[in-house]
């Protein structure tokens, strides 16, 4: 926190696009930076060039938008204490699950028209060949008695893709748009493994209507 106060105090455009810049030697100030060009720059949006580089514009606000909740940071950081974060390829945590594990996994949506096409929020991009593999690597952990619940686009492919599995329509708000008229809420779909008794066994069951498939 005392990290992120820092950087608060020096909000400015230029700051901004100098921060961006530089990699910080340690894993603190590294966090602190990625949190901070976060939270200022442009709607929210984590965005990787072909190179690797962050390059989301600056967020033009007047004033420096809170970077923390304190009583969060806390709750979460204890939380955390017993919990092993990892940074792999989804397919190597997917084929590690095992019998009772839950997974949810967020990938970049398939895009719903060509004009709608950006998925590539890192160097190398989102295409649907990495949303087959994706469903590959979900099939073998249902197989081994994992549960597994996705969300994506409420696109053609991906209702197709997962066809033999439950998917439920939800309204989502979204924020992210050049526009300001282009926000709101849009239909995206969660998937859930074919059989599951998690969504009518929770309270997440009243938040979703019958599944496309049944």
């Amino acid at each position: 926190m005392l990290e992120l106060d820092k950087l608060e105090a020096n909000y400015s455009e230029d700051f901004y696009y100098e921060l961006r810049k530089y990699n910080p030697e340690t894993e603190l100030k590294r966090a602190a930076r990625t949190l901070f060009l976060n939270k200022t720059g442009f709607n929210g949006l984590y965005r990787l060039n072909s190179k690797g580089n962050y390059n989301v514009p600056f967020g033009k606000r007047k004033k420096c938008p809170a970077l923390y909740d304190k009583k969060n940071f806390i709750e979460v950081s204890t939380r955390f204490q017993n919990s092993i974060l990892t940074n792999f390829d989804f397919e190597t945590i997917i084929d590690s699950a095992e019998f009772g594990d839950f997974i949810y996994c967020d990938p970049p949506y398939e895009p719903l028209s060509v004009s709608s096409s950006f998925n590539s929020y890192n160097s190398g991009g989102f295409s649907f060949l990495e949303q087959e593999r994706l469903f590959n690597s979900c099939k073998r952990a249902v197989q081994k008695g994992a549960t597994i619940i996705i969300s994506n686009s409420n696109s053609p492919k991906i209702i197709e893709l997962y066809k033999d599995w439950d998917i439920y329509k939800i309204k989502v708000k979204r924020m992210i748009n050049s526009k300001g008229d282009g926000r709101g809420k849009i239909e995206e779909v969660i998937i859930v493994m074919k059989n599951s008794n998690f969504i009518s066994d929770s309270k997440l069951s009243k938040k979703f209507a019958n599944p496309i498939f049944d």
